[in-house]
């Protein structure tokens, strides 16, 4: 633990702050550097430029660790709801 920090105790929630640009494919601009702000980002994933792959999969990587992701079929086109499913591979979840 670095200087300052302080242990949290069971049940006590952290919270982080942190300003980034999402554009509408999914990439993201002035990311945030720190630890705990870094993972905000990561909630948001590039998406693909078309439908195709979009419905067949697509997979991105970060270091060693893969999501793959493709549009569920729970997504109601007509309503411009879009679902989509993630999986992960890493070293700590290998699927």
């Amino acid at each position: 633990m670095g200087k300052g920090e302080k242990e949290l105790a069971p049940g006590q929630k952290s919270e982080s702050f942190g300003a980034f640009d999402v554009f509408a494919d999914g990439r993201i601009a002035h990311a945030p550097e720190d630890f705990e702000s870094r993972g905000l980002a990561t909630l948001f994933y590039k998406l693909p430029a078309d439908n195709a792959p979009a419905q067949a999969g697509w997979e991105t990587k970060k270091e060693s660790d893969k999501s793959f992701y493709r549009l569920s079929p729970q997504s109601d086109r007509a309503s411009g709801e879009m679902v989509f499913e993630r999986t992960d591979q890493s070293i700590f979840n290998d699927q």
